[in-house]
């Protein structure tokens, strides 16, 4: 469904600066912008031209291009097994690869509002939505509106054929400029 990791070499690199206020040792496309107080760990990738906000937390999370994500938000977080005598992280082999098993996914072009917690495992799919506050713990389709904690799906952003032609061009692997162009011919053919 996803294919986030295909960026091309050339264009992918390390983010850090501790210096600015923000820590994201993760591998990045181009124009990844990441604010103050943020953390994005080593276990991540971060498509092109995404955007993260003040003081998110994202982990071992794959990240789509053209990703909008708010202010303290969080992805991934660790996530205790409940089955076990002792939920205390001092038990385990390696706490943070035990409580960060499933990795996150999250497609392109995905709108994630302030105080959303993204679970572990979760896949969100292209163009969609998620609401402010909302707590994800399921898949979300495809151009889909989830709010609520759990998140439930609340509607479409867009009519299946609209998504389905948006989806066919690609734009979200295209340049800023070449997106835009694409995506303004889309709107210019849908309104007639």
């Amino acid at each position: 469904m996803l294919k986030i990791k295909e960026v091309p070499k050339r264009i992918v690199r390390k983010l850090k600066n501790i210096k600015n206020g923000y820590i994201c040792d993760a591998t990045c496309g181009e124009g990844v912008k990441v604010s103050r107080g943020c953390l994005v760990d080593r276990g991540s990738f971060i498509g092109s031209h995404t955007f993260i906000n003040t003081n998110t937390t994202i982990t071992k999370s794959n990240i789509g291009n053209y990703c909008s994500i708010g202010s303290y938000v969080v992805i991934g977080p660790g996530e205790h097994d409940v089955k076990r005598f002792s939920l205390s992280g001092v038990f385990y082999n390696d706490s943070y690869a035990e409580l960060t098993l499933r990795d996150v996914h999250i497609g392109h072009d995905v709108w994630i509002g302030t105080n959303a917690i993204i679970l572990r495992g979760v896949t969100v799919g292209n163009g969609a939505v998620i609401a402010a506050g909302a707590i994800v713990t399921k898949d979300v389709p495809e151009y889909a509106v989830v709010a609520g904690v759990p998140a439930r799906v609340i509607k479409s952003r867009l009519p299946k054929e609209v998504y389905d032609a948006i989806l066919a061009t690609n734009w979200f692997y295209q340049k800023p400029e070449q997106a835009k162009k694409i995506l303004n011919n889309l709107e210019h053919d849908f309104k007639k």
